[in-house]
């Protein structure tokens, strides 16, 4: 399931490493939570009738896959090249390094199988899964856990664009944002508060992901718009 509030602290700290280069921080970080769209298409499916495993399998597949990165890439640098402009190249960079960081992270804090070679995986070679030999005592309650705090993460990520959004040196441009983004971290606290409620009340984890992915959905859209719109907060 989807990770994108983690994977946005993650990459905030990543980036410092890349901090004066202007483009390339917004887009890694951006990149980094990228990914984990595929959760809408996982969504789509579930309500045209596909049973919630099913739909679930189409997570961590074509978005989080070597070749869909390589090709987002090329992309990129294409557009850098015809319009001749280096902005575009580096906006690719930081996009693919950033995807490739949620990959990398997927891997070793899911418990799922990620197909990081699809559409060779799963169809030819099985997916890959770390985890495949391990037992968890109390798996679903960590699933459970992990996917509450998203929120949390999420809280968290909108603070931390609102602290740069202050900081930065033209305020002014971004000003109208924030009371936005205070509403959504407010909305992130409470949800965060209601699924720690629901492990509490031990409420089927069928049920649980169907009501996360419910609320998972408007809050990573929220994070990608943020990201974006404030996207050269990230410069100064």
């Amino acid at each position: 399931m989807a990770q994108s509030g983690i994977h946005a602290l993650s990459s905030i700290f990543i980036s410092k490493i890349f901090k004066h280069k202007r483009w390339f921080v917004s887009s890694f970080i951006f990149g980094a939570m990228l990914p984990d769209i595929d959760i809408l298409i996982s969504a789509i499916t579930f309500l045209l009738g596909t049973n919630i495993y099913d739909s679930i399998s189409v997570h961590q597949t074509f978005t989080h896959s070597i070749f869909t990165t390589i090709i987002i890439y090329l992309i990129f640098l294409s557009i850098a090249e015809i319009t001749s402009k280096h902005k575009f190249k580096k906006i690719g960079q930081g996009l693919c390094l950033g995807i490739t960081s949620h990959i990398i992270l997927d891997v070793f804090l899911w418990f799922e199988p990620i197909s990081l070679l699809w559409p060779v995986q799963p169809y030819l070679i099985q997916p890959t899964d770390i985890w495949k030999n391990t037992i968890l005592d109390n798996e679903q309650f960590i699933k459970k856990l992990l996917l509450a705090f998203e929120f949390l993460f999420f809280r968290v990520y909108g603070w931390i664009l609102i602290n740069k959004t202050i900081q930065t040196s033209n305020i002014q441009s971004f000003s109208w944002f924030i009371k936005y983004i205070s509403k959504w971290i407010k909305i992130e606290f409470t949800l965060f508060l209601i699924f720690i409620l629901l492990i509490y009340l031990n409420i089927d984890i069928n049920t649980y992901i169907i009501f996360f992915a419910t609320m998972y959905i408007p809050s990573l859209i929220m994070a990608l718009i943020s990201t974006y719109i404030l996207r050269d907060v990230f410069n100064d």
